[in-house]
């Protein structure tokens, strides 16, 4: 009887076709699980950029001053724009404060700029650069003001006013927006003008 210690040639391919099929599959499923987690990151850094925005923000309306007076858009040919503010000028609003909640003078007027940018966000003085290289912001910086009954007051001439401000972030390895939303009730009601009003 003929003993073969050897492997032939078919046997050979066969095995490393077998070999090679099982460590691509490996290497899928490694790089799939890989991709997730890389997008759960992004995912967990866009959406502390996003919290570390809103509550600079709000920490200013809620904390540091006694609520928004105005917002108004910002051209980038806005000559009151200094240099740091124009470098890579997208789209931006100036929020005019109620002055500092320390002090007792109520016509004081602070105001501060949000300014989006290529590669961040300005507000006032300190800049958040965005996360990642991928992403960038979409559309303008949308600014509402809305004024409704204040309703703990007797008198009706006395109204709140609402302010949000929105900005939209896309992330482009994500193919996802990122919303900003930033909602803020003045503290300060305001007095409407009802001189135009039919009675």
């Amino acid at each position: 009887m003929k003993n073969n210690k050897g492997f032939t040639i078919a046997e050979l391919l066969v095995t490393f076709v077998l070999v090679m099929s099982i460590v691509l599959a490996l290497f899928k499923v490694v790089d799939h699980y890989r991709e997730r987690q890389q997008n759960a990151t992004s995912v967990k850094e866009m959406n502390s950029y996003r919290n570390q925005i809103v509550k600079v923000v709000e920490d200013d309306i809620l904390f540091n001053y006694r609520g928004i007076k105005e917002i108004k858009g910002l051209d980038q040919n806005d000559l009151s724009l200094s240099a740091i503010e124009k470098a890579n000028f997208q789209q931006g609003i100036e929020i005019a404060f109620n002055g500092v909640i320390a002090n007792a003078q109520p016509n004081t007027t602070n105001t501060k700029r949000l300014i989006v940018k290529k590669n961040g966000i300005l507000y006032g003085d300190m800049f958040y650069e965005f996360p990642s290289k991928f992403v960038s912001a979409v559309d303008d910086v949308i600014y509402t003001e809305t004024q409704v009954e204040n309703v703990s007051s007797e008198d009706p001439s006395l109204k709140k006013a609402i302010y949000s401000i929105h900005i939209d972030l896309t992330h482009s390895e994500l193919n996802r927006i990122f919303n900003i939303n930033i909602v803020a009730v003045n503290n300060t009601p305001t007095i409407t003008d009802t001189t135009n009003e039919t009675p």
